[in-house]
C-alpha cells in the first residue's frame, strides 16, 4: 500500500485498510519518507490529524530521534499549524486504540 497526504509524503506499508466513512487509515509494517517514520503498525486519523504508532518505532526530525524497540511502544504524532508534535505518553483511552485490532 502507498499513501501521501499533506502529513505523510509517500507512506508506504505491507499492509493497510482505508475506512473511508471514518477517515481513518490502519497501516501494518509502515515506512514513510516525511516524516522519516518506521512503525509496526499506524493508525492515521485524516481528519483529525493525528496518528497513533504502535510497536517498535522510529521517528527521525531534524536533529531529534525519537525509538522505542517495546513491542507495545506507542508515539502519538499531531499535526497542525506547519509543525509535528510527537508525544511518547498517550492516554490508555485514547480513541484511536480501538483501530488496532482491525487489520
Amino acid at each position: 500500500m502507498v499513501f501521501s497526504n499533506r502529513d505523510f509524503v509517500n507512506l508506504r506499508a505491507e499492509a493497510g485498510l482505508g475506512l473511508l466513512n471514518e477517515g481513518v487509515l490502519i497501516a501494518k509494517g509502515v515506512r514513510v519518507e516525511r516524516p522519516n517514520l518506521t512503525a509496526e503498525a499506524l493508525v492515521v486519523d485524516l481528519k483529525g490529524r493525528e496518528a497513533l504508532a504502535y510497536g517498535r518505532f522510529s521517528l527521525t526530525e531534524g536533529q531529534r530521534i525519537l525509538r522505542a524497540s517495546n513491542p507495545s511502544a506507542k508515539l502519538l504524532l499531531r499535526f497542525g499549524f506547519g509543525r509535528l508534535r510527537a508525544e511518547t505518553h498517550v492516554p490508555a483511552g485514547h480513541r484511536l486504540f480501538r483501530y488496532l485490532g482491525k487489520l
